[in-house]
C-alpha cells in the first residue's frame, strides 16, 4: 500500500513524499509492519546499498494508527 502526502516545509516551500506501508510475518505472532520513505519530490531516497529508511517500524496496531494519521 502506498500514499503520497504534500506538506509545507518550515520555508514556506511545498514538498510531496511518498510512503509505502511494508508488513512482515503476517499471521505469526512475531508480525511487525513499517513505513518507508520511498521518493520527495519524485527523486528516490534509494541508498546506494538499495535501501531505503523508514519512517516507524513496530507492531501492526501502532503502525497502522500512524499510517491513518499521515
Amino acid at each position: 500500500m502506498m500514499k503520497t502526502i504534500t506538506q509545507k516545509t518550515f520555508d514556506g516551500q511545498n514538498k510531496t513524499t511518498t510512503y509505502r506501508l511494508d508488513k512482515h510475518n503476517v499471521g505469526h505472532p512475531t508480525e511487525w509492519w513499517n513505513i518507508v520513505y520511498l521518493t520527495v519530490d519524485g527523486k528516490s531516497l534509494t541508498n546506494k546499498w538499495g535501501g531505503l529508511h523508514s519512517r516507524n517500524v513496530g507492531k501492526p496496531l501502532y503502525i497502522q494508527k500512524i499510517w491513518n494519521t499521515l
